[in-house]
């Protein structure tokens, strides 16, 4: 005779998810990144404290939180990942000087802000790269590294355990942080965005693994002209893999089912060969 005890199979997601800001060290001022997501291995899938953490920046205007239903973007079996989704402040654009909304009797008029990790100076529709305000983005560079430290910090003081991408604007700031900070970091997973030309390319970070991706169709990052900026990393000898596809939901630029699968593809590849490495 059996006894059933359970009509409903079930599983048990692989991370506890938390939403807080996220405060860092900025050349001895604190700033904090607001809505923020973070993933950890839950116990039972890692019997050992996160050894590797990814730093993930969305695209522009989205945020950090938009993530929060989606860990299963980053799930790599076995892996003791910790993830970390860090939100954008709010941005005026120069690109779009002219659109205002209604802030009220009190401040009236005032121009648009969007979650932006630099300010665009131009918008050229996606014919060629977009003018940039560089002092914006030297001040979240600054900030970016400042996370980074953090996490580098909480794995014991090894960089190559702290992997860095994004999304579209995420991943253009990403490969920025990457390129430009001090050590050379796990890598990076860069997704429908490009190296910026005034990113420099410092030659000791070579052997870091720069993952891009490319969607076929994208018309804001046109491969007509972002292939020049994947050629600009190759010819400097970097170790670059680039991907191209089309996503199956068909929305170009604006990602959705590929992400995950991109992702994690990356970061797969990664801690496998530093695994293997390692042993």
């Amino acid at each position: 005779m059996f006894r059933v005890a359970c009509v409903r199979a079930f599983k048990r997601i692989g991370c506890v998810a938390t939403k807080s800001h996220l405060r860092v060290n900025v050349e001895g001022e604190q700033a904090d990144f607001k809505n923020c997501v973070v993933f950890n291995p839950r116990q039972a899938v890692a019997s050992t404290t996160p050894r590797w953490t990814l730093i993930y920046l969305h695209s522009f205007s989205n945020r950090g939180t938009d993530y929060l239903d989606y860990p299963h973007y980053f799930g790599i079996s076995g892996a003791a990942l910790r993830v970390v989704l860090p939100t954008a402040p709010q941005l005026e654009q120069d690109c779009f000087k002219d659109w205002m909304v209604w802030r009220g009797e009190r401040l009236q008029w005032r121009r648009i802000k969007f979650n932006a990790w630099f300010n665009y100076l131009t918008d050229r529709a996606g014919k060629c790269e977009n003018d940039i305000d560089l002092e914006s983005l030297l001040r979240m560079r600054a900030r970016i590294h400042a996370l980074i430290r953090s996490e580098v910090a909480r794995l014991g003081g090894d960089a190559k355990r702290v992997i860095i991408g994004g999304a579209s604007q995420g991943c253009c700031v990403a490969l920025d942080a990457a390129l430009t900070y001090p050590q050379e970091l796990g890598g990076v997973v860069g997704l429908v965005g490009h190296v910026l030309g005034s990113t420099p390319l410092d030659p000791s970070k070579r052997s870091m693994p720069l993952h891009l991706f490319h969607e076929a169709s994208d018309k804001e990052m046109n491969w007509k002209w972002v292939k020049d900026t994947v050629q600009r990393l190759i010819d400097g000898g970097f170790n670059v893999a680039s991907r191209r596809e089309p996503d199956p939901s068909g929305s170009g630029h604006w990602i959705q089912d590929i992400e995950g699968p991109w992702i994690r593809s990356a970061l797969r590849r990664i801690i496998s060969s530093s695994e293997t490495g390692a042993c």
